[in-house]
């Protein structure tokens, strides 16, 4: 596995990374965690490398599970947003975790 040398990350617990367009950007939507916070990072390209840009969503009470995974995005006809994800190794109600 090759990872990024311009990857903000101190582990390498990422997954799934999803190009996406936002403002006609194209964007890579990356699930973590990031600095112990399951979080989505957004890489943009820039002279044809991807580039770090922000932490798009970040969920601090998400301790329940390892990582976010599968991040899309989504807008509607009106210009409303949403970031889609799913929490990877997650504990279920029946007390089985998600794999």
């Amino acid at each position: 596995m090759c990872i990024y040398p311009g990857n903000p990350l101190n582990d390498f617990n990422f997954r799934d990374p999803k190009v996406v367009e936002i403002d006609g950007l194209e964007v890579m939507l990356i699930a973590s965690t990031y600095n112990g916070i399951c979080s989505v990072l957004a890489y943009t390209k820039r002279d044809n490398e991807w580039v770090f840009s922000a932490v798009m969503l970040q969920d601090p009470d998400a301790t329940d599970c390892a990582s976010f995974e599968c991040a899309n995005f989504a807008e509607d006809s009106s210009g409303y947003c949403a970031i889609i994800v799913s929490l990877q190794d997650r504990p279920r109600s029946e007390g089985k975790r998600r794999r």
